[in-house]
């Protein structure tokens, strides 16, 4: 059974046991998000790459890289989407020491999202082969 002055104890250290325990230190973390869209008349697929080389030196601590894009094509003909991201990340974060054996290999994480759609409102022959068998107006 607990007595009510042992819990009343806990209690009262609750708020300072944080500052008994070593600060935890997290490892890097590399991130690539890349959208690529596009919408075009042309009934080939379009092109899309999305390159990305992430490299980090040794273990790290703390520390985070960020690459974002966004590509959109809005287009008659065909799409062609390249993306080249190269990035390194070689420190942590600042005031946060990288000693041997505490920091661990960074993290990396591509992510990359392609949406590629034909649009027969933007094809001119999908358009011409609809509207070939109106009858033209004679204007003189």
């Amino acid at each position: 059974m607990f007595k009510p002055l042992s819990l009343g104890l806990l209690t009262a250290l609750l708020p300072f046991l944080p500052s008994l325990t070593p600060a935890a230190s997290a490892q890097c973390v590399m991130l690539d998000v890349s959208n690529q869209l596009a919408i075009h008349g042309s009934r080939t697929p379009s092109t899309q790459e999305n390159n990305v080389s992430m490299a980090s030196k040794g273990d790290c601590v703390g520390g985070a890289a960020v690459t974002t894009n966004a590509q959109t094509a809005v287009t008659p003909g065909d799409a062609t989407q390249i993306r080249n991201s190269n990035s390194t990340i070689t420190n942590g974060a600042q005031g946060v020491p990288n000693v041997p054996g505490l920091g661990s290999p960074t993290i990396q994480i591509p992510v990359n999202t392609q949406v590629d759609v034909y649009s027969p409102a933007l094809d001119p022959s999908f358009m011409n082969g609809l509207f070939s068998g109106i009858p033209k107006p004679n204007i003189g």
